[in-house]
């Protein structure tokens, strides 16, 4: 008998090696001369890649062990074939054990919490209404296909609401990460509840490969450097956050959404005038990054209309300006709206219900309701009260370093409080400082 330990390993294990053996297929889209270390890039483009597949696949009523098994065959073949070209030794023996170290160390400081208060802890903590909202569509989704779901009866939906519930999902939500636990865990699907928080744990390790790709790819860090900021990234305030927020879709999409940026911010720096960057972004490296973009839209739509907005501004002024614009006849800036285009073709078959609830959340009051509830650290210890403008930059401040319980509470008088904002400012700012100028410096002369 499989212990909850045991299990635990053995779904993380298994989740894992799927990304990065089938993201191995598409990280050789990215030039090596260009990108450093690209194979960092392999398990968030393989994690991509198996939430479109997987979503794709149960629209088409595929049975659910059938995917996992075929994503298992597909990452052997990836994994045999990378080896056999030699593409898998990038990384010395102590770059090895340093990545391995920081991946070791902020899993387990992710799961241990879960080993420690067990089933209560796993199923209560933090957000649990819509951790629970979750997991129902994804057991749901494990029994029954999209087909059955779609010709459900009133009368059914009312004897069983779960059903109807996940029949929502699929007609007017973003089942994307649902479907994707469902499949991960089709061999296990007996215990979807035992293993529901080491899933959160398997999409909160995007973010150290993310940020590990970012911090390499805008810098001359070495290795370990960039391995460290991505364990403390991971492992420290953000990624502990992300995970207690039961935000399964949010949390899904952070580690895409760091590789869109990298890739993206590549692009920047060639049209920045870095003459370090060579041209990189053909055809190839824009699959790369409309893979990228694709994950995050079928995992977390709001934020792929975010970054869509950003991109787009940045590509008009990288056209209008004279200090930006095209040069040696690049084609470069046409990178990102095609790219954009291209994604759109992908995932517009099936994404109208995702875009609807996308355009529903940016319209009503969800999106606030959701910022005050589960971002007020943003306004330290304090809360959302009138306060200076200074007060306010001071407290935001120090929730976004991850520090906010460094300011002053609600009940301080008020030369003890303004004080205490001064320190914190006086304290945060040079840090601040010396991190903008550090990333300009990075970019321009971005390896």
């Amino acid at each position: 008998m499989i212990t909850w330990v045991g299990m635990d390993i053995l779904f993380f294990s298994g989740s894992l090696f799927i990304a990065v053996s089938n993201g191995l297929w598409f990280s050789r889209l990215l030039d090596h001369r260009v990108f450093r270390y690209r194979n960092l890039a392999a398990p968030i483009l393989g994690h991509s890649a198996v939430s479109v597949f997987a979503f794709f696949a149960f629209y088409l009523n595929s049975p659910l062990l059938f995917t996992f098994l075929f994503l298992v065959f597909s990452g052997l073949l990836a994994l045999f074939y990378s080896k056999k070209r030699g593409e898998l030794s990038f990384l010395n023996r102590t770059q090895t054990y340093s990545l391995l170290g920081g991946l070791l160390f902020c899993v387990a400081v992710l799961l241990t919490p879960k080993w420690i208060g067990g089933h209560r802890f796993m199923s209560f903590q933090a957000n649990p209404y819509d951790n629970l909202n979750y997991l129902e569509a994804s057991i749901a989704y494990q029994y029954n296909s999209n087909s059955k779901l779609l010709q459900l009866t009133p009368g059914q939906i009312e004897v069983d609401p779960i059903l109807g519930s996940a029949r929502s999902g699929v007609t007017e939500s973003r089942p994307g990460v649902d479907i994707l636990f469902a499949t991960l865990s089709a061999p296990l699907h007996r215990s979807m509840f035992r293993i529901s928080y080491t899933y959160l744990v398997y999409l909160a390790i995007f973010l150290f490969f993310g940020s590990a790709f970012l911090s390499l790819n805008l810098s001359n860090l070495g290795l370990e450097r960039g391995i460290l900021i991505a364990t403390a990234i991971t492992g420290g305030f953000w990624g502990q956050f992300s995970i207690d927020l039961n935000a399964w879709s949010q949390l899904s999409s952070q580690g895409p959404a760091l590789l869109s940026v990298a890739l993206a911010s590549r692009w920047m720096a060639r049209n920045f005038g870095s003459k370090n960057v060579p041209q990189y972004f053909n055809l190839r490296a824009m699959l790369a990054w409309t893979l990228s973009l694709s994950g995050c839209a079928f995992l977390y739509g709001e934020i792929t209309a975010f970054f869509a907005a950003v991109y787009i501004g940045f590509t008009l002024v990288a056209c209008t300006l004279p200090r930006l614009c095209l040069r040696k006849k690049t084609l470069a800036p046409l990178g990102i709206p095609l790219g954009m285009g291209l994604c759109l073709l992908l995932v517009l078959p099936v994404f109208r219900p995702t875009l609807g609830y996308v355009s529903g959340m940016y319209r009503g009051a969800a999106f606030a309701d959701w910022w005050n509830n589960f971002y007020s650290f943003l306004s330290g210890r304090e809360g959302v009260f009138n306060l200076p403008i200074v007060w306010k930059g001071s407290n935001f401040l120090a929730g976004l370093l991850g520090v906010f319980f460094i300011g002053p509470g609600a009940h301080w008088a008020a030369w003890p409080k303004a004080i205490a904002h001064l320190l914190v400012l006086f304290f945060l700012i040079p840090i601040l400082f010396r991190f903008i100028t550090w990333v300009w410096q990075s970019f321009r002369k971005a390896p």
